[in-house]
């Protein structure tokens, strides 16, 4: 299973973290020493050096191509198709969504036991799809990131479920 990506001051606090791991191998010459406290003790400044470079991690992963990401490789570097190239599909529930929604809002999302929308990720790593609610609509996105970061990392609280065709499951 995996989990959400963080959010920007998250990652930054992360990444501040993994930097007072390296730096205490380091000779004090090598890094700023005044950088070497708590993320939360560090000027405005600095923190916002940490989310520039957050910000930056987060969008080189957003835009790394799926073969990247899964090992994957396109029907060209291959020459046909093979299991590495057949699009996956997946299917997304809503545990907790239609329970948060107001009288009139639930009409727009199934119960919680029910598929919310599904979808297929190409070998290229476009994304579409559809969703199974009463108000059906169709969509597609440059990748799945971009899918998340609208309908799941959004919605915290929805309790989401993707079920993908080989297997995976990621609890959202």
């Amino acid at each position: 299973m995996t989990t959400p990506q963080p959010d920007s001051e998250q990652l930054a606090e992360q990444m501040h973290n993994w930097y007072l791991e390296i730096v205490a191998q380091l000779a004090k010459s090598s890094y700023n020493p005044e950088a070497v406290k708590p993320y939360a003790e560090l000027s405005e400044e600095q923190r916002h050096i940490d989310r520039y470079m957050a910000d930056k991690v987060q969008a080189f992963i957003a835009t790394t191509s799926r073969e990247a990401r899964t090992g994957r490789i396109s029907n060209a570097q291959l020459g046909e198709q093979s299991e590495a190239t057949k699009p996956l599909t997946f299917v997304v529930y809503r545990t907790e969504a239609k329970a948060l929604k107001s009288e009139f809002e639930k009409d727009n999302y199934l119960d919680s036991d029910q598929v919310q929308f599904e979808g297929v990720e190409f070998w290229d790593g476009t994304v579409a799809i559809r969703w199974r609610t009463p108000t059906t609509s169709m969509s597609f996105w440059d990748s799945m990131e971009s899918l998340k970061k609208v309908h799941i990392y959004a919605h915290p609280d929805y309790g989401t479920r993707v079920v993908w065709s080989d297997g995976r499951i990621e609890e959202l």
